[in-house]
């Protein structure tokens, strides 16, 4: 299942480089992005895909990094469905979120490269994952080091 999850991430063709400021969906994760890179390069934990997951662990961010989530000040998770100490917020910005979508005259922004049932477009036009928790399930994180190296461009060149 993994190696069909891997082919639907977001915009696989260019490698996550994201340039279009006039779409808000993008700029939010262009900006978290660089937040998680910037917390691998802080913590030295590029090539430790494990470490990478683990240290994303909901409460070990919530201590080192109260700042990255406003939930952690209010001790609640964006995704209920899953116990505190097996949720990881590395994919805060889901990988398989359709970040491209920004249609204002129809009301509609975002969407699900995997047609999750768990999804719904929300009063706002947007598209809702809170119900769909597997991308925070530190089982599935650590299964999917392919996907962490894409997003996050970690290599042995990248620091």
């Amino acid at each position: 299942m993994n190696n069909i999850l891997a082919n639907k991430i977001y915009s696989p063709d260019n490698r996550y480089e994201i340039s279009d400021e006039n779409n808000p969906l993008r700029r939010w994760f262009k900006q978290y992005r660089n937040k998680i890179r910037t917390i691998i390069d802080n913590e030295n934990l590029s090539l430790h895909f494990e470490a990478i997951a683990e240290f994303f662990l909901y409460q070990n961010m919530q201590q080192k990094y109260p700042q990255f989530c406003e939930l952690y000040k209010k001790d609640k998770l964006c995704h209920n469905n899953l116990p505190k100490e097996k949720f990881c917020c590395l994919f805060c910005g889901c990988p398989f979120y359709n970040y491209d979508i920004w249609d204002q005259e129809n009301n509609v922004f975002g969407g699900c490269n995997i047609n999750s049932t768990d999804g719904f477009r929300n009063e706002n036009g947007y598209w809702d994952c809170s119900n769909c928790s597997f991308v925070h399930h530190i089982l599935w994180v650590k299964s999917v080091e392919s996907i962490i190296e894409q997003i996050f461009q970690i290599s042995e060149n990248i620091k």
